[in-house]
């Protein structure tokens, strides 16, 4: 229990992020924030100190919803969608009537049973045995929580269902179940807990810049206090981390990086020997910086989906899997590749 307290205590993680963001001048560029992330950074920080909270209610942040926590439907609270089904009560007739329905719709639930029913679909179990028993934990103040297996069992956000579809896809074609994964940018672990609590054999390390670094940090901490088999490293730290892993993620963070960054990085990926690889990379890179707005955000040469798929190609892996449309229904492409 006091490890528990102590990783929850706010001053801990404010002097955590502090050594962090005074370790940053002076690393190496390759792995600090490009110009897209300095954005981010500015308004992920913001957010950490506005809030009474801090860390600990970062999936609550305003910018948490745009940069790493996707949420459902409207982003509505639920005054607001009461007040929606009201007005839409009224123009419909009493005998179609659903309240429910609405509330659902507005919600995002029926998204989340969607995303939930769909993982579980397409999962193979040959391959990749898979219990879906597991939810997200309310550590961070989940803004959605959805209980998919009943009242008082787990709760699932989108984050986390997000990544069960892409592991879905990634069952039907790995050999055996993957025990070691890296993953870059892995925003709060949540991939990360998804491992752990599926199989007890599994190991995770996210490399990340801060202030990401750290929120994941006191995630992992939290959810599995005392346990160093989930870790979260600042990504200068990346030349120090030894292979071999069994895979390697991306999700939506290639392409907010410049193109030699992200080649840099699969050279290390290759090199930390990653048998399989799973990206999630819009197809057509992030819109590029407007000269005339340069704290706008935005990249100064678009990453593109076929950019990583021929950085790995060079580093030695091959693809098994791509599809532009993927079940998230996103601009994304999905693709699975394996080493040779």
């Amino acid at each position: 229990m006091s490890a528990i307290s102590l990783d929850l205590n706010q001053d801990h993680y404010d002097a955590k992020l502090a050594a962090v963001l005074a370790a940053m001048p002076g690393q190496d560029p390759l792995f600090l924030p490009t110009n897209f992330w300095n954005l981010g950074v500015r308004t992920l920080l913001s957010d950490w100190y506005k809030y009474g909270g801090g860390v600990e209610k970062f999936k609550s942040w305003t910018s948490a919803h745009s940069f790493f926590y996707p949420i459902y439907g409207y982003g509505l609270r639920q005054t607001e969608i009461d007040e929606v089904v009201s007005k839409i009560n009224e123009l419909v007739d009493k005998r179609h009537r659903n309240t429910g329905r609405f509330n659902t719709l507005m919600n995002g639930r029926i998204d989340a049973e969607r995303d939930f029913d769909m993982a579980q679909a397409i999962w193979n179990q040959d391959r990749w045995p898979m219990e879906f028993n597991f939810g997200e934990s309310r550590i961070g103040q989940m803004p959605q929580a959805y209980s998919l297996l009943g009242q008082g069992g787990p709760v699932f956000g989108r984050p986390l269902l997000n990544y069960l579809l892409c592991l879905a896809a990634l069952s039907n074609h790995v050999e055996a179940p993957p025990k070691t994964v890296l993953e870059i940018g892995g925003g709060f672990g949540v991939l990360g807990e998804i491992m752990l609590k599926s199989d007890p054999e599994a190991q995770y390390l996210d490399v990340d810049i801060p202030p990401l670094t750290v929120v994941a940090d006191y995630y992992l901490s939290n959810v599995f206090p005392g346990d160093d088999r989930a870790k979260s490293i600042p990504s200068w730290e990346f030349p120090d981390v030894k292979g071999p892993f069994d895979l390697f993620v991306n999700s939506y963070s290639f392409q907010e990086m410049e193109p030699h960054v992200v080649a840099n990085y699969i050279s290390m990926v290759a090199a930390n020997q990653c048998r399989y690889v799973l990206s999630l990379n819009t197809t057509e890179g992030k819109r590029v910086l407007d000269p005339d707005d340069p704290g706008s955000g935005g990249v100064n040469e678009p990453v593109t989906t076929a950019f990583i798929e021929s950085e790995f190609a060079a580093a030695g892996y091959r693809t098994v899997y791509k599809s532009a449309n993927t079940v998230l229904k996103s601009s994304a492409s999905l693709m699975i590749m394996e080493r040779l």
